[in-house]
């Protein structure tokens, strides 16, 4: 399949898998501080603008009340209603 092989990766608990076709697909965990405003780097970057995100999961094992706002590079997490980790899958090219 054109596009399918890997070209990039880091297979760490924060890391990316890069495809040829462009698709990039990243996982992070995030230990959230409750109330504040947050900044988080993904692993790699996109390359174009997060219009063109298939998927944005983020996940936490509590119950929160947060909206993520996200660029290329940088995730933001705002307000975060409990301390904990969130899971964060982001699916892009």
């Amino acid at each position: 399949l054109a596009g399918s092989a890997i070209v990039a990766k880091s297979l760490g608990s924060n890391g990316y898998i890069k495809y040829a076709s462009g698709l990039i697909v990243q996982w992070m965990k995030v230990v959230n501080t409750p109330s504040t405003q947050q900044y988080v780097t993904y692993p790699i970057n996109f390359t174009h603008t997060p219009t063109v995100f298939a998927n944005l999961e983020c996940l936490t094992a509590n119950v929160n009340v947060y909206t993520p706002v996200t660029t290329n590079a940088v995730l933001t997490i705002n307000n975060p209603a409990q301390s904990g980790t969130i899971n964060i899958f982001a699916i892009g090219y």
